[in-house]
């Protein structure tokens, strides 16, 4: 078992053979890589009137499911955030530097693997053993430009909604803060290492922005996935 250079650290591999490590592992691929004509033209994710609609066009991150596409910001890296449902299939720990590998498998398109390393994910917020299923919450194009992905959480397996919300921060500590809308409701959020614009979220409350999240349908947690000013 070998251990990754610092430059190849977050790596695509697509159509891959699994590592002989975790080659006995039993997984389930009963779903496949989803077509043009199976992606729902009508697919919208909204929040307080905001919605962010999800095109079909092909070979393009609008075929990934769970993908929305960020709008009315200014975004200079990848406008796209996503949910990735995958099965972790391996953990390789470094015995001198102390770093670890997660190997994962995406279970909705189950031909492709990343490795990545565990430096290079935002927060942890569920359980890592070999065999478990989980959810990366990303930032990037993960058809056309894999290698700028990045990783911000992983959450226990679940479904989440990716939603958008403008409004006021109402208060701001190191690990949440709240929002209301400019409908004037209240909205919690975890704030664990999400993304940030440059320059947001600097002031205890009275900021202005827009915040891209994935809500859990279990119990309705709300995870950042990045923070832009307005």
């Amino acid at each position: 078992m070998y251990w990754m250079e610092p430059k190849s650290l977050m790596r695509y591999f697509k159509n891959i053979l699994l590592f002989s490590a975790v080659s006995t592992l039993t997984l389930t691929q009963g779903c496949s890589k989803k077509t043009e004509a199976d992606i729902d033209e009508a697919a919208v994710y909204s929040e307080e009137n905001e919605t962010v609609e999800v095109s079909t066009e092909a070979k393009s991150m609008e075929t990934y499911p769970e993908t929305v596409k960020a709008y009315g910001v200014n975004e200079e890296v990848s406008p796209y955030f996503g949910v990735m449902h995958a099965v972790l299939l391996d953990i390789q720990k470094d015995k001198t530097t102390g770093e670890v590998l997660y190997t994962f498998q995406d279970i909705k398109d189950p031909e492709n693997a990343w490795a990545v390393p565990e430096i290079e994910i935002g927060s942890i917020n569920t359980e890592m053993e070999k065999g478990n299923e989980v959810v990366l919450l990303f930032n990037g194009d993960i058809i056309n430009e894999s290698e700028e992905v990045e990783f911000i959480s992983i959450l226990p397996e679940d479904e989440y909604t990716i939603k958008r919300a403008e409004g006021v921060t109402d208060s701001n500590i190191m690990t949440s803060f709240k929002l209301i809308t400019k409908e004037g409701n209240e909205i919690g959020f975890i704030k664990d290492n999400c993304l940030m614009e440059d320059g947001v979220m600097q002031e205890n409350a009275g900021e202005s922005v827009v915040v891209y999240y994935a809500e859990s349908r279990t119990d309705g947690s709300n995870y950042p996935l990045k923070i832009y000013s307005k």
